[in-house]
């Protein structure tokens, strides 16, 4: 759920995901969850939050009424959302070391909290470079620089296709005189 959370909400970061406290940050409303913090918990001094993906909800209800209070057990008086094997909330290093376990065994690959973030820049700068631009508000950035390498590769990408789409275009004439194409211009 954490891994789920942190995928299709990239803004945040390490002790924003570990520090979740229930009404607080996690809120619930008609429909399903939001996520909240204020500007003085987030690296850009700037307040995030948004709703959590539909699909997160019944994982979210199912947390939060089973599991949660059987890792609570007779230690209640805890908002936090992520609790550890122990009873306690769980500390932001511990939960970075946690998913980077639980990915290693997964996918064999030790994917850190931070790769997350990288994972959907290039995404987006490679699924729609067009929309490239939404990488910085999307990653939390209060300027374009941090987000400016996602630019580079959606560029890239897209030079790569327009020279993809040459190539097919030469296989498919097999030698007959191609038309010119407007696109050849750019």
């Amino acid at each position: 759920l954490a891994i789920a959370m942190l995928a299709c909400r990239p803004f945040m970061r390490r002790n924003n995901l570990a520090g979740i406290r229930l009404g607080t940050h996690l809120l619930w409303e008609p429909g399903g969850y939001r996520l909240r913090f204020s500007s003085n918990e987030m690296k850009g001094r700037r307040a995030r939050g948004g709703p959590l993906p539909a699909v997160l909800t019944e994982l979210v209800d199912t947390y939060i009424e089973i599991h949660r209070p059987v890792l609570i057990g007779d230690k209640p008086g805890t908002e936090a959302l992520w609790i550890s094997g122990l009873g306690r909330p769980i500390y932001p290093k511990a939960f970075s070391n946690e998913i980077g376990e639980l990915t290693e065994a997964a996918f064999g690959r030790r994917i850190t909290m931070q790769e997350f973030r990288h994972a959907t820049g290039t995404s987006i700068a490679k699924e729609d470079p067009e929309h490239v631009g939404i990488v910085t508000t999307m990653l939390g950035h209060a300027e374009y620089r941090p987000s400016e390498r996602y630019y580079m590769v959606a560029e890239e990408n897209a030079a790569f296709r327009r020279f993809h789409d040459l190539l097919d275009r030469l296989e498919a004439s097999k030698g007959a005189p191609m038309e010119d194409d407007p696109a050849d211009d750019r």
